[in-house]
């Protein structure tokens, strides 16, 4: 089936997008690879059908989007962290 294949392909990309980010040596730099993981991953995910898996990535992706934007006004809130 051509999903389990695409499926298996992304899930490829974002394990190698998570062990970079581990080499990363800046916050943003940190957030954006975690984020391209992130996005590998929710579309893992969804190719299976795991819809809860999806999500879950889905959300952090939002975090990562958050956290790197972390100087910005809106994105010092408290409810930020008590949120995720």
């Amino acid at each position: 089936d051509y999903r389990f294949i695409a499926a298996q392909i992304c899930g490829i990309g974002g394990m190698i997008m998570l062990f970079w980010s581990f080499q990363s040596k800046t916050t943003i730099k940190i957030c954006f690879t975690q984020s391209i993981a992130c996005i590998f991953l929710t579309s893992q995910f969804a190719l299976l059908g795991a819809w809860t898996g999806a999500a879950l990535n889905a959300i952090s992706l939002v975090r990562n989007i958050i956290y790197a934007n972390g100087e910005k006004k809106w994105a010092k809130g408290i409810l930020w962290p008590i949120g995720f």
